[in-house]
């Protein structure tokens, strides 16, 4: 699930409530619940936070702070 300028656990708890992977629950292979936070302003993926079908986290990322920086230092190094 994708949100934009909104958090990805709040991706993933649509997931959830929408029911999305319960289509997929008899499947035997293994299914992955993703929720993904795409920034307007960044234009870019900022977050993702990713379960197992049981609710396990599996992974997640915070791209947040890491953008601001490289943003923060093509400011500074910019031509006027």
């Amino acid at each position: 699930e994708l949100k934009v300028d909104k958090t990805a656990k709040a991706a993933h708890k649509q997931i959830d409530i929408k029911g999305y992977a319960t289509p997929c629950e008899s499947d035997p292979r293994r299914v992955l619940k993703c929720g993904v936070s795409i920034s307007s302003e960044l234009r870019n993926i900022v977050q993702w936070y990713i379960t197992d079908i049981n609710g396990q986290k599996i992974a997640s990322k915070d791209f947040k702070r890491s953008a601001g920086k490289a943003k923060a230092g093509k400011t500074k190094n910019s031509k006027a």
